[in-house]
């Protein structure tokens, strides 16, 4: 059988032919001027169609259809107003976060007051609302939420074991080693080297928040611990293990002249507790958490 130079029959390669005439064509046949000169530069023809079935944003569309899906669960309202991501997301910067347990998430327009009502919603309890009505929680309207998309710590915690527990693969342990060992951050003689608990308020505040903040590329006015509401509405409605473990966390708010609000651990109602620790106490049994905001 006689063959060509390419070893192929005449049949063969004018099957082919035939086959890319009628691709470079497109269903229409107006396509074909642009796929060929693309072909005739040694560019991909076919450019259009590569990711076609996914749009360039739809990973946007996928955190806001996300983000929609969770908060609509409790209300439609706080649904209908998840925005467009921001503009200094990428794909890889969110890729680079997750590597510190770090999830977008978004708050709406809400007050989690002691009248919030919703039978899947477990709100902070009576102590917490009862000091706020004494003036003793401080900060403008401390139970409304701060409407915008944020970065929020999704890592696992851990049950408190006399000081000597750690959390679980922890992605920060390295960073907070290092800050023990420069004596930036103190801590107990059992305290794990790079364990997030006893640490103070006051060292979160003026030291490992803004190298925090600094790893994830934010500003530390970005950056902050949670506050009890914040705490609150992700243990809700994104981080189911929110509130499931014997550990304190520190909040942001402050509470009277010395103390900042701690809560979250499971013996004291979970997602419902609420309690204080002076400022500068190295509480074993706390942890923190940073909270990364996005003005758009």
């Amino acid at each position: 059988m006689k063959l060509d130079m390419v070893g192929r029959t005449p049949s063969e390669v004018l099957g082919l032919q035939r086959d890319m005439l009628e691709r470079l064509s497109g269903n229409e046949g107006d396509l074909w001027l642009e796929r060929y000169k693309r072909l005739h530069s040694g560019e991909n023809p076919f450019a259009e169609l590569v990711g076609a079935s996914v749009p360039a944003d739809a990973w946007k569309d996928a955190l806001v259809a996300t983000a929609r899906k969770k908060l609509g669960k409790f209300s439609s309202a706080w649904a209908k107003q998840v925005t467009s991501v921001p503009t200094a997301w990428t794909p890889q910067s969110i890729a680079d976060v997750a590597a510190y347990n770090m999830r977008p998430v978004f708050f709406p327009d809400a007050d989690i007051n002691e009248a919030f009502q919703h039978r899947k919603y477990t709100k902070p309890g009576k102590w917490y609302y009862d000091n706020i009505r004494s003036g003793a929680v401080k900060g403008d309207t401390p139970t409304r939420l701060r409407p915008g998309w944020a970065l929020a710590d999704f890592s696992v915690g851990t049950d408190y074991t006399d000081g000597t527990q750690v959390l679980p693969t922890d992605p920060w342990a390295g960073l907070i080693g290092d800050l023990r060992g420069k004596k930036l951050v103190g801590a107990y003689d059992t305290t794990p080297l790079g364990s997030r608990f006893a640490i103070t308020w006051d060292e979160w505040n003026d030291v490992v928040l803004a190298h925090m903040a600094a790893k994830l590329c934010a500003t530390r006015a970005q950056t902050s611990l949670e506050r009890a509401v914040e705490f609150n509405f992700i243990g809700n409605v994104y981080d189911p293990s929110r509130g499931r473990f014997n550990m304190w966390v520190w909040f942001q708010d402050a509470f009277g002249g010395v103390y900042r609000l701690i809560g979250g651990v499971r013996g004291d109602g979970g997602l419902a507790s609420v309690g204080y620790y002076w400022r500068g106490r190295r509480g074993g049994d706390v942890a923190g958490r940073p909270l990364v905001r996005f003005v758009q």
